[in-house]
């Protein structure tokens, strides 16, 4: 999978979100990343944004190349993680403090995945969250 030449957003949106979609077109930015693992960690955290963005909010999903690196980030307008949230939020079976907001159900696995595809792809996975306000994660990977 190239990194920057798009990555395949995949799912249908049956909610009132609107999903922004950025990337980086500067080709010499380029990388080539595990596609099974990529599409896995960017499907899990957009689904999850979606899922826990209340109506009428946005969702931004960005690609880029910084400092030899290879970034995505998602980034809602739910309600972000309060601070037990953070503790645990890549834990298996963890069930955080947001719920839903369309009733969907929720594993609390997902995290844990990202997490674990990740780190068996050498990345380093960052979180900034405000509760009741924003999260943003992004995931960077170093050229190699």
């Amino acid at each position: 999978m190239k990194f920057v030449k798009g990555a395949p957003l995949f799912f249908c949106l049956l909610t009132i979100v609107s999903v922004h979609l950025y990337a980086d077109q500067d080709y010499s930015n380029s990388f080539t990343l595990d596609k099974n693992y990529s599409f896995q960690i960017v499907e899990n955290l957009a689904s999850n944004a979606i899922k826990f963005s209340p109506l009428g909010k946005n969702v931004f999903v960005k690609t880029y190349g910084f400092n030899g690196k290879a970034c995505i980030e998602i980034k809602d307008e739910g309600p972000g993680f309060n601070s037990h949230d953070k503790k645990n939020i890549y834990r298996k079976f963890q069930q955080l403090s947001a719920k839903p907001t369309g009733g969907e159900s929720s594993t609390g696995l997902g995290l844990s995945i990202v997490k674990k595809f990740v780190d068996a792809m050498d990345g380093v996975l960052k979180l900034k969250s405000e509760e009741r306000k924003v999260a943003c994660f992004t995931i960077e990977f170093e050229k190699k």
